[in-house]
């Protein structure tokens, strides 16, 4: 697409491409006011119109999960179904060789310690917008690193999935520091799986370093043995 120097828009008679099509509508709507030449149908339009469709909803959808401050709240009982029901959201990043039904059930009993034992033993907090709708929780507890250091550990966090990637983990972050500071800890701590590639990258994004890995191996899968073991 050619631009005319005199007016930076571009020159009429100039076939547009594909790309070009969404960046100008997406991007540069005022350019729309210039006079542009599409060629006669092409059978690929369709694919074309399909595309600007999903963009759009891409940029309609993040619009809709920024457009309101994330507020974080202390759990409150009527908070319990909606806390529960993002539980097989941990499941995200679960190696394959776990049962993921044993898994789910143990991520459901520690959730439910901690909203029993919120205000006491551990904290809860609940992320919600400006319409009151929950986008997410985290939850809290006092830990004892081997070294008899003291400091908080997040045990879950999770969001709904119409919240991911709106800011709503961050907020639930920024209150856990807040709480653990106030509490006079030194370190926050927490756990994710090895696969789970985002959330790595999400916590480190947001400050925590790498500190333990664990390994397991496999005694019943085949050919598990170390090749170098001598007989």
């Amino acid at each position: 697409m050619e631009e005319d120097r005199t007016t930076g828009s571009p020159k009429a008679n100039t076939p547009l491409t594909e790309d070009q099509i969404i960046a100008t509508t997406l991007g540069a709507p005022q350019l729309l006011n210039s006079t542009i030449y599409l060629a006669p149908y092409d059978p690929a339009w369709p694919a074309l119109f399909t595309r600007l469709a999903q963009q759009i909803h891409t940029r309609t959808a993040t619009s809709t999960r920024s457009c309101c401050m994330i507020h974080v709240r202390p759990y409150i009982p009527d908070d319990r179904a909606f806390v529960l029901s993002l539980a097989p959201r941990l499941l995200i990043g679960m190696p394959p060789w776990r049962d993921p039904h044993l898994w789910l059930t143990a991520f459901q009993d520690w959730i439910t310690v901690s909203i029993d034992q919120h205000g006491q033993e551990t904290m809860v907090f609940i992320a919600e917008n400006d319409h009151g709708e929950r986008l997410g929780f985290a939850t809290l507890s006092h830990e004892t690193h081997f070294t008899g250091e003291h400091q908080a550990y997040i045990n879950e966090l999770a969001t709904s999935e119409v919240a991911e990637g709106g800011g709503v983990g961050t907020a639930l972050i920024q209150a856990c520091e807040q709480w653990a500071r106030a509490q006079g800890y030194r370190i926050l701590a927490l756990s994710t799986g090895a696969a789970n590639g985002r959330a790595l990258g999400f916590y480190r994004h947001l400050g925590f370093r790498d500190e333990d890995v664990k390994l397991v191996k496999l005694l019943t899968e085949s050919g598990s043995d170390n090749p170098n073991r001598q007989p």
